[in-house]
């Protein structure tokens, strides 16, 4: 049977000017318990956290977009 769990992930659509729409999610790195259930996570797409002001956590990843 499918389960229909997902580990917590961000929803993404980026496009540059001359590139067709990238549409991805991002992971969490520190959520290893759920990532580990979720089939569809990829460590490849994992956010890395750069710092933290107050409650916020700030994060940064690189796409990199391909002309067609």
């Amino acid at each position: 049977a499918m389960s229909l769990f997902r580990t917590p992930h961000i929803h993404v659509k980026v496009q540059g000017h001359d590139t067709p729409l990238l549409t991805t999610q991002l992971y969490l790195p520190d959520a290893e318990d759920t990532n580990a259930r979720d089939r569809g996570y990829d460590q490849a797409l994992a956010i890395r956290y750069t710092g933290q002001e107050g409650s916020a956590r700030h994060a940064t990843f690189d796409f990199v977009l391909s002309r067609g």
